[in-house]
């Protein structure tokens, strides 16, 4: 072992006993914040690093700021004043800037709806040359209800890239995960870009994703795989899944929405097979509110994933509250980081355009622990889950699979 290996296995150990002891001194004397953790300061994205935390606006406006030709975007867009003074400044400074935005806002209330019609207004007078993707077509076109474009990218120059589960929110505090790194770390990230502006603009008329089978994953050195719809491995649960059943010290997971029921009895098989295994699960405590009759019912989206974790034994908390969600889709399993833009449920595995990256690195997977237990210390335990949120959640799971089925069957081919 080389002298540096054997310092640096004395040193990170005992600088984060130090910043275990010094952060709520930190924390108590900055004011009250969730986690201050993972990466909090801007990294060199030459180097590439992950994030872990409740500040990655920062970050995104980061690697933006750093573009010196091109800037190309794909996610959610809501108001948000920072980034349209940056994009006016870096189109003005002759930055040719592309982006792939969602299309869903266009159907909430009126006077969000104008808010965000006066951003699209204000993006055309800077010269952005966007595209919105159009949720009806896409939906019929993947064949699935509810399907959205639902991928959050940007790449720099043709040489930077973010992938994760933050878009530019109205939310900026919620608890979200990423990569940051240089395109030569990923392969095929542009192209995947390229496809999803050209399919959005298209109304989506052709389907250019088709599920197939995951190929075993394979890491080179120092590399950063993509997950998700038109990469080389497009099935979510596939690789979720696998990396459950791989895994042989720890589990550690931080999911917005959770209903999968083959994501859930891997976890499940996992703790009954190996009961001493670190397997602990963080949802977000944030409900659904669903009109039905004249009533409004608030729904709880993780209820059912709750309550057959907490009979199998593994630990559970929820986070999140006010204004601020747990939106990361963050998974550590051993020493392999996985993040991603999609919820554990059948809509993002099977319809919506998502997107994710797997890395393994033993430094990343060690700070990405660090900043797992940060969050997992201010999360709550979960209270017992009520017969009416077991059945209020499963009833919206059978009208979606009977939506789904609907739509299937008004899919198919009529007979000659």
């Amino acid at each position: 072992m080389s002298l540096f290996r054997q310092m640096r296995d004395k040193l990170v150990p005992a600088l984060i006993a130090l910043a275990l002891f010094l952060n709520p001194l930190l924390s108590w004397a900055a004011g009250p914040q969730c986690s201050q953790i993972f990466n909090d300061s801007i990294r060199d994205t030459a180097n590439g690093y992950a994030y872990l935390g409740d500040d990655i606006q920062e970050h995104l406006l980061s690697i933006i700021d750093q573009a010196k030709s091109t800037v190309d975007i794909e996610m959610s867009i809501e108001p948000h004043q920072r980034l349209m003074d940056l994009l006016k400044r870096k189109t003005s400074e002759g930055v040719r800037v592309r982006a792939v935005i969602d299309g869903r806002h266009i159907k909430k209330n009126s006077s969000y709806r104008k808010m965000w019609l006066d951003t699209l207004e204000e993006l055309k007078k800077m010269g952005v040359d966007y595209v919105i993707s159009d949720t009806d077509a896409l939906a019929k076109s993947r064949r699935y209800p509810g399907a959205v474009l639902h991928r959050k990218i940007i790449i720099v120059d043709s040489q930077f890239f973010y992938v994760g589960s933050a878009n530019f929110s109205k939310h900026p505090n919620n608890f979200e995960v990423g990569y940051f790194g240089p395109l030569v770390k990923t392969s095929r990230l542009q192209e995947v870009f390229n496809s999803d502006y050209a399919a959005a603009k298209d109304s989506w008329i052709e389907q250019p994703y088709k599920l197939s089978e995951n190929p075993n994953i394979q890491f080179n050195d120092d590399s950063v795989l993509m997950i998700g719809p038109g990469t080389k491995y497009p099935d979510f649960q596939d690789v979720l899944v696998k990396e459950i059943q791989a895994a042989q010290k720890k589990i550690l997971l931080s999911i917005y929405e959770a209903t999968d029921t083959k994501v859930l009895k891997a976890l499940i098989a996992k703790k009954e097979a190996h009961p001493e295994m670190d397997i602990r699960v963080v949802l977000c405590a944030s409900k659904m509110p669903v009109w039905f009759m004249h009533k409004k019912l608030e729904a709880d989206k993780n209820s059912y994933f709750k309550a057959n974790l907490l009979k199998a034994g593994i630990d559970v908390r929820i986070f999140g509250g006010g204004n601020q969600f747990n939106h990361s889709r963050f998974g550590l399993f051993d020493e392999t980081i996985y993040g991603s833009s999609a919820d554990f449920i059948k809509r993002s595995f099977e319809g919506s355009i998502d997107l994710g990256f797997l890395t393994k690195d033993q430094d990343l997977a060690m700070w990405s622990e660090h900043s797992f237990d940060h969050l997992w210390e201010q999360s709550r335990n979960v209270e017992n889950i009520t017969l009416r949120e077991r059945l209020v959640e499963g009833f919206f799971m059978l009208m979606e699979k009977m939506t789904y089925i609907f739509m299937q069957i008004k899919t198919l081919p009529l007979p000659k």
